[in-house]
């Protein structure tokens, strides 16, 4: 009788365990089935969205520079009935008046004042152009700007007082220039001024506690027109940017000093606005755009938000002539 309970008793310590060797192979198993579910699913979910971003980039580049597709069009909609997904995508392209950036060492940033005024894919192509009347405002802040130019930026960087750019003197700290098109041709107003960069205006120099601000509708800025045919290409910025006979004007610029001082520090980047001065309403385009794509499948619902530079020249020679 005791050798017939200790065999049943290991018998049923043998089934336990298979049992539970059991239990842990099918948990083992679902674990495995769940994670490849989930790999499936993320894979869906991010080719899914990406044929809404592509699609939003080859609309992007087909309309150019500042197209703003923000409205829900059928159009703007992909359907994935194989994994019942639905896409919708929108192109975020302009911002309100004054647009409040960030510009970084070395980049290159490029504003048109022109850009297609079609509301989605399938709209008639239009092109909206600035006036004649029509100006612009950039400025340039340092850690002096108030504080309620400061909460206009997500991140505003603080620069330190009396930052020198790591020059002697005052240099050119940021070169810009303004182009157009007229009469078929580019031309391009860069500023002139001699060597000593202080109280010229439109140049931006780093003097201490620098604010800098240009506005085309001022004709103390001297420049002159490139390329140039004439004897005397000398004009200023206002009326360049005035000629009624000229189009597709568009503001250019790019810091020249590394962004660090004699002492070793470093700033990140520099804040600037841009505004139109008689036409608040009007939203301006970005030197980047914004892609909002919307992913439904079944109960799960999300909105991806992605940000593309646009593209710019590659800014080998530096906009300023130094007479």
């Amino acid at each position: 009788m005791r050798k017939n309970g200790a065999s049943l008793l290991i018998s049923i310590a043998i089934c336990f365990f298979l049992l539970l060797a059991s239990i842990a192979l099918q948990q083992s198993i679902l674990r495995s089935l769940e994670r490849n579910s989930a790999i499936e699913r993320s894979n869906q979910v991010f080719f899914a969205t990406e044929s809404g971003n592509e699609a939003a980039i080859f609309h992007h580049n087909l309309h150019g520079a500042g197209v703003d597709f923000s409205g829900e069009h059928d159009s703007q909609k992909i359907s994935h009935p194989e994994i019942f997904a639905e896409i919708e995508w929108k192109i975020l392209g302009r911002k309100n008046s004054p647009i409040y950036e960030l510009v970084r060492e070395n980049q290159i940033i490029e504003i048109p004042f022109f850009w297609k005024t079609a509301t989605d894919p399938h709209a008639a192509i239009s092109e909206f152009q600035k006036n004649s009347s029509q100006n612009f405002e950039l400025i340039f802040y340092n850690s002096a700007a108030g504080q309620n130019i400061k909460n206009n930026f997500a991140d505003f960087p603080e620069i330190p007082a009396n930052f020198d750019f790591d020059k002697n003197g005052s240099q050119i700290l940021i070169s810009w220039s303004v182009s157009r098109e007229k009469n078929s041709k580019i031309e391009t107003f860069v500023p002139t001024g001699n060597l000593n960069c202080n109280e010229i205006p439109g140049f931006f120099c780093d003097r201490n506690d620098f604010n800098f601000a240009i506005s085309s509708d001022d004709s103390s800025i001297d420049g002159k027109i490139l390329p140039c045919d004439a004897a005397d290409c000398a004009t200023n910025l206002q009326t360049f940017f005035a000629d009624a006979n000229a189009q597709k004007f568009k503001l250019s610029f790019r810091p020249i000093l590394k962004f660090e001082n004699s002492s070793g520090e470093k700033i990140s980047a520099i804040p600037f606005s841009l505004k139109f001065t008689e036409s608040t309403s009007l939203k301006i385009p970005s030197h980047s755009y914004k892609i909002e794509t919307k992913i439904s499948m079944g109960n799960f619902e999300k909105t991806i938000e992605k940000t593309v530079a646009e593209k710019t020249s590659v800014g080998l020679f530096d906009h300023i002539i130094l007479d």
